[in-house]
């Protein structure tokens, strides 16, 4: 007599931002769980196993309300023989970016408003720098002070950049 389908073999998965080692490994896990995997995003995909938000399959299974879950979720489901509750593996929406927020622009100049800021963005899986060094991610600044360094970087772009043509690209998530 047939066994019945189990609860991972409905199960279709992909990956985004995982190297060719990773993949591999949650390649296998999938094989142990019984669950179908997928090099593409498709309408079929159950789940999207990630360790970053940058990439556009995470803005696509975010838009589809795909679970987007870490690899530790696929791990897990495996040792167990069976699909956990993603809950609790859900990727977070700051994962492995790194924010610096222009604190005077948003009258954050005090300390304590800085941790609470430090916090949140750790709470969500992100990185704080207090600083703009070349590790940082993503800035976060007021529209008005967007709009001045646009202005600023349009009207004097070759200087700063020479004929290379850097900075010319890009969108901006400016508030």
């Amino acid at each position: 007599m047939p066994h019945p389908p189990s609860k991972a073999s409905a199960l279709t998965l992909t990956t985004s931002g995982l190297d060719a080692s990773e993949r591999d490994k949650a390649k296998a896990a999938a094989d142990a769980l019984r669950a179908h995997f997928t090099p593409d995003l498709t309408t079929d995909v159950t789940h999207l196993i990630a360790n970053n938000v940058t990439s556009s399959k995470y803005r696509t299974a975010a838009r589809l309300r795909v679970p987007i879950v870490d690899v530790e979720w696929l791990n897990h489901s495996a040792r167990r023989g069976e699909p956990l509750p993603e809950a609790e593996y859900l990727l977070r929406p700051l994962t492995r970016l790194v924010v610096c927020v222009s604190g005077a622009a948003f009258g954050i100049a005090n300390s304590d408003a800085r941790r609470r800021i430090e916090k949140l963005i750790q709470r969500e899986g992100g990185s704080y720098s207090g600083t703009l060094t070349k590790e940082v991610t993503h800035l976060v600044m007021p529209k008005a002070l967007q709009q001045r360094i646009l202005e600023r970087l349009a009207t004097h772009r070759t200087k700063l950049f020479g004929d290379g043509g850097a900075g010319q690209g890009g969108t901006t998530g400016a508030y």
